[in-house]
């Protein structure tokens, strides 16, 4: 006979069974039931991992840590400061990790935003400007490393305007590449430096997920030639304009408008692009870019059910030399749906199928792209 202890921590054959339901009643109360959790002076973790696809990196893996916390948890009109560490792995050969953020400090009166990337990844290339990169024909293929950063730290003025620094900086090293004619001789190894200020006009209810309001940007950097021949000096403008209105319980349309504008020579790595992460969904991250680049959207939002609900948009972007090349025949179209859950009040999990000319892609994100 067992002594008593023995008795007590012999696993009899049912627990096992017992603790995988119990595993499957947390997860189906998880999703059934709507988020209550207090947010407080300490970040509130969550895990996520799913699975998506792209033209560009294939299958892909994505995996994300994400925390919510406040800088004040006893004014509960201030939007919460959220921190994220995003991961990525894909039978393309893309591998990613990074850290990014928004830290609100009490009453609003500042705003840190900042995102940091590291990145390996086995690229198609199709040259410099529109109308190299639809020709499919000259296609090649390369290697790069790419690290990145990008941050500003805004303080609030008068009614709803921030202004204040911005930094951005990127370093790639491109390798093993079959046709370098296509970089019109660019350097392989690239870092840029820029610098500058943002003003914003942010009338929006969330940060994440608005319902309502008006959010106007306009971030303006200058890049020197500081590092040699990896380096040049040129100018980027950034704007973005975005409006959210409910339609009815559930619903909301929210419209975007991006364009960035180079003064300069631009480095093949800094030029405005089209596709990927940027935001313009169903098309290879980094085939189009050039001097200049604009796109619009509509997406309508609707919640669905518990912490489900689905988006559905439709859009048009180019990216052009100078503003004689902005003609229809160059634009490209977007269109798409995406599922949402629900991860935290007002912070979702995106899952979108995204169709382009020629291209569509699966995208997986943290929150909308706008």
């Amino acid at each position: 006979m067992p002594d008593g202890d023995d008795e007590a921590t012999t696993k009899l054959p049912g627990d096992s069974v017992a603790e995988s339901r119990n595993i499957f009643v947390r997860l189906y109360d998880f999703v059934m039931s709507p988020d209550t959790t207090k947010i407080t002076g300490k970040p509130k973790y969550n895990f996520f991992a799913g699975p998506s696809y792209s033209v560009d990196t294939k299958f892909n893996l994505g995996l994300l840590l994400t925390g919510a916390y406040t800088t004040d948890p006893s004014d509960t009109t201030l939007m919460n400061s959220f921190i994220s560490f995003p991961g990525q792995v894909s039978t393309g050969g893309y591998y990613m990790i990074g850290i990014e953020g928004t830290h609100v400090s009490p009453h609003d009166t500042r705003r840190l935003n900042y995102a940091s990337r590291i990145s390996f990844f086995s690229p198609s290339f199709w040259g410099l400007g529109f109308q190299e990169e639809r020709n499919d024909d000259i296609r090649t293929k390369y290697q790069r490393i790419t690290y990145s950063l990008n941050s500003d730290y805004q303080f609030h003025t008068v009614h709803s305007i921030y202004v204040g620094p911005s930094l951005h900086f990127n370093y790639t090293h491109a390798m093993r590449i079959r046709d370098i004619s296509l970089w019109h001789g660019q350097p392989m190894t690239t870092m840029s430096l820029g610098a500058g200020f943002v003003i914003s006009y942010d009338t929006r209810d969330n940060l994440n997920s608005p319902y309502k309001g008006i959010f106007v940007e306009v971030v303006n950097r200058f890049y020197p030639d500081i590092f040699g021949h990896r380096s040049a000096n040129f100018n980027i403008t950034e704007v973005e304009t975005n409006y959210y209105h409910t339609l009815w319980r559930g619903g909301v349309i929210a419209t975007h408008f991006h364009g960035a504008f180079t003064l300069g020579t631009a480095l093949w790595t800094m030029m405005p692009q089209l596709g990927g992460h940027m935001g313009f969904r169903g098309y290879y991250e980094g085939r189009y870019r050039d001097r200049n680049e604009m796109n619009v959207m509509a997406e309508l939002r609707q919640h669905v059910w518990r912490r489900f609900g689905f988006v559905t948009w439709v859009g048009a972007g180019t990216v052009f030399h100078d503003f004689s090349q902005v003609q229809y025949k160059n634009l490209l179209p977007t269109l798409g749906l995406g599922l949402r859950f629900e991860l935290r009040q007002r912070t979702n999990i995106c899952l979108d199928l995204g169709f382009g000319r020629g291209e569509m892609g699966v995208a997986f994100q943290l929150n909308e792209v706008f």
